[in-house]
């Protein structure tokens, strides 16, 4: 519980801390083409902004959330939001680490995450990463619990949660590696345990995107391009930071700089070289390889930008 206390501390204290201007760009441009969608009169989930890189999750949510205190600036709510996505990451973290590792280590892992300074920062903005940590989370949380306990309402709600993830931003996709584990760990005992996840995954992302389905390839287009600008295809000013930046090297050195702290960031990638070994030599339980199946599936996003002159 003071964990959480801290970590909600950090989060919500200080949400105005531009008085409203919406100096955050992707920040501004969410919580605008969510303003324009209106519940419960005139809601239309088609009439978007064709060229939204994102999923439409978020944009309901704040529409929804917005419907229900009107009158609250949606740019202030849209933050509040983040900051409860976040807090609850910090819970669901003690929650799965203390099923794979024990209550010790889900408590450390939960401080650490309560500290970083990376997820403190991102929960005072409105932009799609707060839920979509928050989703993926949960989607790893259910997936272990289903390997653990084998229920079959467990099994709806991995799919479920990496439905609503992807409905949130399309590198939710790669949850497709863990959830893969799990379920053929659940399928040696338990026939329909992978069709009753991708159903209830596919349904949870046609509820909450049906713009991908019924305009896939406008989708489709827009996710080429964000994903040629993060390889550095072409340029946008916004990028041109990571010009020349070494690969694996770059992100690392961000994160135990800036995104955790040197403390705390070595303290974490110490943790991970401990776990991976002992995963590797005798730690061979299905619910820590599903853990690590995400972590490595995660490695692309390290490598993405190559190193240019």
């Amino acid at each position: 519980m003071g964990v959480l206390l801290l970590a909600a501390v950090f989060r919500f204290y200080g949400l105005n801390w531009d008085h409203q201007i919406g100096a955050h760009p992707d920040e501004r441009y969410i919580v605008d083409v969510a303003s324009r969608l209106a519940f419960p009169d005139g809601l239309n989930p088609f009439d978007v902004d064709p060229h939204f890189a994102y999923g439409h999750l978020p944009l309901y949510v704040l529409a929804l959330v917005g419907a229900l205190a009107p009158g609250v600036d949606p740019l202030l709510l849209g933050r509040a939001l983040s900051a409860s996505f976040d807090l609850l990451t910090v819970a669901l973290t003690f929650a799965l680490a203390r099923r794979v590792y024990g209550t010790r280590t889900g408590l450390l892992a939960a401080a650490l995450l309560a500290l970083t300074v990376g997820h403190v920062q991102q929960a005072h903005f409105y932009t799609v990463d707060p839920l979509l940590a928050c989703l993926a989370v949960t989607t790893l949380f259910f997936a272990v619990r289903s390997v653990q306990d084998g229920r079959p309402l467990d099994v709806w709600l991995t799919g479920a949660s990496a439905g609503l993830a992807l409905g949130t931003k399309v590198t939710a996709a790669m949850l497709v590696f863990p959830l893969s584990v799990a379920c053929s760990t659940l399928a040696k005992g338990r026939q329909g345990a992978i069709w009753r996840c991708a159903l209830a995954a596919a349904l949870a992302f046609v509820v909450v995107d049906p713009f991908a389905v019924i305009h896939l390839p406008t989708v489709l287009r827009n996710v080429a391009r964000q994903g040629a600008m993060l390889r550095g295809v072409f340029e946008v000013p916004y990028t041109r930071q990571y010009r020349g930046t070494l690969p694996y090297v770059y992100p690392i050195a961000q994160q135990l700089r800036w995104g955790m702290g040197w403390i705390a960031g070595w303290c974490a990638f110490a943790g991970l070289i401990y776990s991976v070994t002992r995963t590797l030599r005798r730690d061979a339980r299905p619910e820590a390889w599903v853990v690590w199946t995400w972590v490595y599936s995660c490695r692309p996003s390290c490598a993405t930008w190559r190193c240019r002159v």
